[in-house]
C-alpha cells in the first residue's frame, strides 16, 4: 500500500509539465549531502528495528517461558521420518504420521541418523536442518486440529521425493489415546 503511494506521488511530482521538451533531463542530484545522510539513515534505521523485532520473536521461540507439555525427537533417514513419542518403546515411521495434541506446547529435538535431511512443517512455517550428530531444537504450539504435511527440504538421495510424512494436530484426549495405544503396542505383540 504505501509503495503505490510513493509511486502515484513521485509520478506526480516529477511529471513532464506542459510545454517541456520531451529529451529534457529532469532534476540532477548531485552534492546533497543532507539527501544523502537520509537515504542512507532511515533504511538503516528501519532494518535495524526490524531486527531488534526478529530476533525477539526467535528467542520466543527458541527459549519458551514455560516448559513444554510434548517433547517428543524426531530422526531422519534415508528415507522417512522416525518418531520417538515419550514413554513409548516402540518408534514409529513416516508415512505413519507424527501426533500432536492440540494448543500444547511441543518440542521436537531433530537430528538426522545418515545424511543431512530438513524437516520442514510448510502449515506451522518451521523449518530445521537435520544434522547427523547435532540436536537441533523446535519449538512451537499448534493451534488448529487437522493434517498436515511434513516434507524434507534438503536433497537427500535418489528417493528423497519420497521423504515426506503428515502431521496429524489432535485434541489432547486423541493424543493421549493415541499414546496409550502405542504404549499396549508392544505388550500385545509380546
Amino acid at each position: 500500500v504505501y509503495g503505490s503511494g510513493y509511486v502515484a506521488w513521485f509520478a506526480y511530482v516529477l511529471r513532464r509539465r506542459p510545454g517541456e521538451n520531451a529529451s529534457t533531463v529532469g532534476v540532477q542530484i548531485h552534492d546533497a549531502p543532507k539527501l544523502e545522510i537520509w537515504w542512507t539513515v532511515l533504511p538503516t534505521l528501519l532494518l535495524i528495528v526490524l531486527m531488534v523485532m526478529s530476533i525477539a520473536q526467535w528467542f520466543k521461540l527458541q527459549f519458551p517461558a514455560t516448559a513444554p507439555a510434548l517433547t517428543l525427537e524426531t530422526v531422519g533417514h534415508q528415507f522417512n521420518w522416525e518418531y520417538r513419542y515419550p514413554g513409548v518403546a516402540a518408534s514409529t515411521f513416516s508415512p505413519e504420521p507424527l501426533h500432536l495434541p492440540v494448543g500444547k506446547q511441543v518440542r521436537i529435538l531433530i537430528t538426522s541418523a545418515d545424511v543431512l535431511h530438513s524437516f520442514w512443517l510448510p502449515k506451522f512455517r518451521l523449518k530445521l536442518d537435520a544434522v547427523p550428530g547435532l540436536v537441533q531444537t523446535m519449538n512451537f504450539t499448534p493451534t488448529e486440529t487437522g493434517t498436515y504435511d511434513i516434507v524434507c527440504a534438503e536433497f537427500c538421495g535418489v528417493n528423497h521425493s519420497v521423504m515426506q510424512g503428515t502431521v496429524i494436530v489432535e485434541s489432547p484426549e486423541a493424543f493421549e489415546s493415541y499414546i496409550a495405544a502405542a504404549k499396549a503396542k508392544p505388550a500385545a505383540s509380546a
